[in-house]
């Protein structure tokens, strides 16, 4: 749930240009260590990230995470609706 909670309030925090949670989110997120997120998490942070400047260095690492995570990131649903619904996208 915590993890959610998070990616939710980045989300929210850019939403709503609240830039000091924003700040505080993203580099809580960018310092928790890669073993302690979901696959689904990182993809979904992944797509959120890519589209935003200044999310560069965590957009960067959640890369990272899904390289690493390559062969276990095809039993992800997320991954599996993105491979059915847009193909080009999926890594």
């Amino acid at each position: 749930m915590l993890k959610k909670c998070r990616r939710k309030l980045l989300h929210a925090a850019r939403k709503y240009n609240i830039q000091m949670l924003e700040k505080v989110m993203v580099k809580l997120l960018f310092n928790k260590p890669p073993e302690l997120f979901t696959l689904s998490n990182v993809l979904t942070l992944y797509f959120f990230t890519v589209k935003v400047e200044e999310y560069e260095t965590l957009c960067d690492k959640m890369m990272a995470i899904l390289k690493k995570n390559s062969k276990e990131l095809r039993s992800v649903a997320a991954y599996r609706d993105l491979m059915e619904k847009n193909p080009n996208e999926a890594f």
